[in-house]
C-alpha cells in the first residue's frame, strides 16, 4: 500500500482577480497541474483569493476535504486530503511557525491514519528574502521543526519515532553580508539544513530537479532551489522520475522544469513561478 502527497506554491493565487478570462484560465491550470499528479494529501501556499477556491474545490475536489490556515496576511496555505484513502485526519495550525512575526504564515499539520499508523505532515511558507532578519526567522522555524518532531515522538510514547514529513516553500536563499554579519550562500543553507535534519533524525530529499523556482522570462537565468522535503529516517518512498527523466529521486519536481522555450516562460510567468514537490510513501 502507498499514499501521495504534494506541496506547491501557486504564487498568488488570486492575482488575476480583476480579469475574470485570465484569471479563470489560470485556476483552470492550476486544477490540471494537480490532477495530473492525483495526490492524496495535497499543500497550496500563497492562497488569497478564496471566492475562487471555494468554488475551485466544490466543483474540482468534490472527492477532499480541505483545512485552510487563517494568518494575518491573508495569503494562506489550504490543505486537503482524499475522502476515504485515510482512517483518519487530523487538521491543525502551528502557529509557532510565525516566528513571532504577524505577517508569516502559521504552519499547516496534517495527521493522516493509513494502515493503522498516524504519519504527520507539516506544511511550510518560510521567511523569504536574504537580510538578517529574515535569514534568522527561517532558522527559528526549522528549530521549530525539530522541536516539533520530537514532541510528536514523544505523543507516540517514546518506543519508536513518529513518522514525519516536512514539504514547503523553505526559501533557501541564503544571507547577504550586512554589518557584522556573514554572507551565506544559499547552497551552504540547504547543507546546513540537511546537517541539522540528520542530527534529529531527519533526511532532506534528494528531488529528480534540484531547481525549483524561477524569476521568469525577465530573467530566466535567475533560477534557486527553494522548495524540499524532510522525512523521519523510518520513512520508506518510491524513486520517482520526472518527465525530463533527469534523475531518480524520492521527490519528484513538476512544473516549468518540464517544458522548454515559450512554454516553460509561459507556465513560470502565468502559472506559478515554483514547481510542486511529489512523493509517494510506501
Amino acid at each position: 500500500m502507498k499514499f501521495s502527497a504534494m506541496f506547491w506554491n501557486v504564487e498568488n493565487f488570486g492575482r488575476y482577480i480583476d480579469d475574470p478570462d485570465k484569471h479563470a484560465q489560470r485556476v483552470a491550470r492550476v486544477r490540471d497541474h494537480i490532477r495530473s499528479l492525483d495526490p492524496d494529501l495535497f499543500c497550496l501556499s500563497e492562497i488569497k483569493d478564496k471566492v475562487s477556491l471555494r468554488n475551485l474545490l466544490l466543483e474540482e475536489f468534490v472527492d477532499y476535504d480541505f483545512g485552510i490556515t487563517d494568518g494575518n496576511e491573508q495569503i494562506e496555505l489550504l490543505s486537503g486530503w482524499r475522502r476515504g484513502k485515510f482512517e483518519q485526519v487530523l487538521f491543525t495550525q502551528r502557529r509557532e511557525f510565525k516566528a513571532d512575526s504577524t505577517n508569516l504564515r502559521p504552519g499547516s499539520l496534517v495527521s493522516a491514519r493509513f494502515g493503522g499508523e498516524f504519519y504527520n505532515f507539516l506544511f511550510l511558507h518560510t521567511d523569504s528574502g536574504r537580510n538578517n532578519r529574515d535569514y534568522r526567522n527561517r532558522q527559528d522555524m526549522f528549530e521549530k521543526i525539530w522541536s516539533l518532531k520530537h514532541t510528536l515522538d514523544d505523543i507516540t510514547g517514546g518506543q519508536e519515532p513518529a513518522f514525519f514529513m516536512v514539504k514547503g516553500d523553505l526559501n533557501t536563499m541564503g544571507r547577504s553580508k550586512s554589518g557584522q554579519f556573514l554572507a551565506v550562500s544559499g547552497e551552504q543553507e540547504i547543507a546546513d539544513l540537511g546537517e541539522d535534519a540528520q542530527s534529529n533524525g531527519m533526511l532532506l530529499l534528494p528531488k529528480t530537479h534540484d531547481i525549483t523556482w524561477r524569476k521568469g522570462p525577465s530573467d530566466p537565468n535567475f533560477e534557486s532551489n527553494l522548495d524540499h522535503s524532510l522525512a523521519t529516517i523510518n520513512l520508506e518512498f518510491k524513486l520517482l522520475s520526472n518527465a525530463t527523466g533527469q534523475q531518480d529521486a524520492p521527490v519528484s519536481v513538476d512544473g516549468w522544469n518540464n517544458l522548454g522555450g515559450d512554454e516553460r516562460d509561459e507556465f513560470s510567468e502565468f502559472v506559478s513561478d515554483h514547481c510542486s514537490v511529489y512523493c509517494e510513501i510506501l
